[in-house]
């Protein structure tokens, strides 16, 4: 099957976005980044980076990668809106 040339760009930075979480957060490499957003965190420090979403986590990493965290899916029991 041939995809159209965007949708093979999109599949190639979602490969290396992969790469990147993998190497960063040491999560095993059978993850693969499904989404990413830009967001905040609360935190003491500036709590501006990205969150990306994998299959069994949701992984934070704040700007120059200064605060990181890992949530493994299966401890989430619930999720709220922020105003």
């Amino acid at each position: 099957v041939d995809f159209p040339p965007t949708v093979m760009q999109k599949v190639e930075k979602m490969k290396q976005k992969t790469k990147t979480v993998i190497d960063l957060f040491n999560i095993p490499d059978t993850e693969n980044v499904i989404q990413d957003y830009r967001c905040s965190m609360k935190s003491d420090e500036d709590g501006s980076g990205k969150l990306f979403i994998t299959q069994n986590y949701l992984l934070f990493a704040g700007n120059n990668n200064k605060v990181l965290e890992s949530i493994p899916l299966y401890r989430i029991s619930s999720l709220s809106k922020e105003k």
